[in-house]
């Protein structure tokens, strides 16, 4: 249900709270390695980074999440790059790169 509820946001406005919270308890409850790293202290990944990630890892692509997230698709990119960087240890690479690393993520 949380899933169809985001599905039918992903073009409307942006998320409320509860839906990121939502979103994030089915990814934590399901993806128990994912929610390791990613809220790991070393890598200090902000609620907004966070959320991002779990958008990705639920199957949206950066234009959806621009949308649910109210950020643009730049401010989505530059994301996108520094979690590559500080988190994946990767100097180059996007949305895209991110995406099938966190699809790895079990």
């Amino acid at each position: 249900d949380t899933y169809k509820k985001l599905v039918n946001r992903q073009y409307g406005q942006k998320l409320s709270i509860e839906e990121l919270r939502d979103s994030r308890k089915l990814v934590l409850e399901n993806l128990p390695e994912f929610n390791s790293l990613l809220i790991s202290k070393e890598y200090k990944i902000s609620e907004k980074d966070f959320n991002l990630c779990v958008l990705f890892r639920l199957g949206f692509k950066s234009k959806e999440i621009s949308n649910m997230l109210g950020l643009t698709q730049g401010r989505v990119s530059q994301i996108c790059s520094k979690l590559l960087r500080d988190v994946f240890k990767k100097n180059v690479g996007g949305a895209t790169e991110l995406m099938e690393i966190l699809h790895e993520l079990y």
